[in-house]
């Protein structure tokens, strides 16, 4: 494992092109454990919430969203309260 990279979170899409965002959330989480992870999306399906705890996403909002909600997410993921 390598040390994680100089970033605070990461906000992913669950539906991407060629891969997409839970599978990137496991690639990047296998190589950095430690990076923080809100998955995104536009579809609120409990299988979607589910896969993303399966893949190490540490949060997961749903778009469209308010900045207030993006900005706690952030905050709760990051133990800021």
């Amino acid at each position: 494992m390598e040390k994680d990279p100089d970033y605070d979170v990461i906000l992913m899409d669950i539906r991407m092109p060629e891969m997409d965002g839970i599978e990137a959330t496991r690639i990047i989480k296998k190589k950095y454990p430690g990076i923080k992870i809100i998955m995104q999306t536009a579809h609120a399906y409990e299988k979607d919430m589910e896969a993303v705890t399966e893949a190490g996403g540490d949060g997961y909002i749903t778009k469209p969203f308010r900045k207030a909600d993006i900005i706690n997410e952030i905050k709760r993921v990051l133990n800021l309260d």
